[in-house]
């Protein structure tokens, strides 16, 4: 695994091809898991989370919390204020997808649990449908919960 390997594989989560994106981000979050390799794209990360294509931004929440093991500069912390705008995504499974990131978040970064509370018990899903509001609030008392606990 080189970097110049990653660096392909982070120009490639940008991908008009669904494949090819959802496969870079896949090989990134092996990556993550094994080495800290990816973790200098975190701002590339962090910029996937403005894109229009809910995909984009989900693929950027998943990598950003895949390397938050690594984030010695507290790069999440800092940011965390941008994160947590996904909680109320205009599309909920985006919202559903952060939520669930969120709990490798807090694994990882346990300085960020009582911010990441405090974001979730002030999420609004009032807007979302009927069919969503339900599973977003279980999400969040999921992870309400789990933040407890530790």
């Amino acid at each position: 695994m080189t970097q110049a390997f990653v660096q392909e594989q982070v120009a490639l989560l940008s991908s008009k091809n669904a494949k090819v994106g959802c496969a870079a981000m896949s090989t990134l979050l092996e990556v993550s898991c094994e080495t800290d390799m990816a973790y200098p794209h975190m701002g590339e990360f962090f910029a996937l989370l403005e894109s229009e294509n809910s995909y984009l931004r989900v693929r950027g929440m998943f990598l950003l919390a895949a390397n938050a093991r690594w984030d010695a500069n507290n790069l999440i912390s800092e940011r965390f204020g941008r994160i947590a705008l996904l909680i109320s995504d205009k599309k909920p499974i985006v919202a559903r997808q952060c939520i669930k990131a969120l709990t490798e978040i807090a694994e990882w970064k346990p300085g960020l649990r009582e911010t990441i509370a405090l974001a979730l018990q002030n999420a609004d899903f009032s807007f979302y449908a009927d069919s969503m509001r339900p599973l977003l609030e279980q999400d969040r008392e999921r992870l309400l919960g789990a933040l407890a606990v530790k």
